[in-house]
């Protein structure tokens, strides 16, 4: 159950010059992470943050490599970072 985390607790803008994803951490109770593609094409998005668990994402998996997320097109997820 991440929904008061989702809703409660400050709000961090992360790399909000990145011109194609809009990324956001919430801090609560738990750390939660919002990365978002907003474009039909993919792009890549530096992840300075180890994943704990994937609550909502919507693809079947997830194309990490050396903190390196690779977004398709309009990617999503939500996730508890450490």
């Amino acid at each position: 159950e991440v929904k008061k985390e989702a809703v409660y607790g400050s709000f961090d803008f992360v790399d909000e010059n990145h011109p194609d994803v809009f990324a956001y951490i919430k801090t609560n109770e738990k750390k939660l992470i919002v990365i978002s593609n907003f474009r039909a094409s993919d792009t890549d998005f530096k992840l300075d943050y180890k994943l704990k668990n994937i609550y909502l994402h919507n693809y079947p998996d997830l194309l990490l490599k050396r903190r390196k997320l690779h977004l398709r097109p309009f990617e999503c997820l939500l996730a508890e970072v450490e």
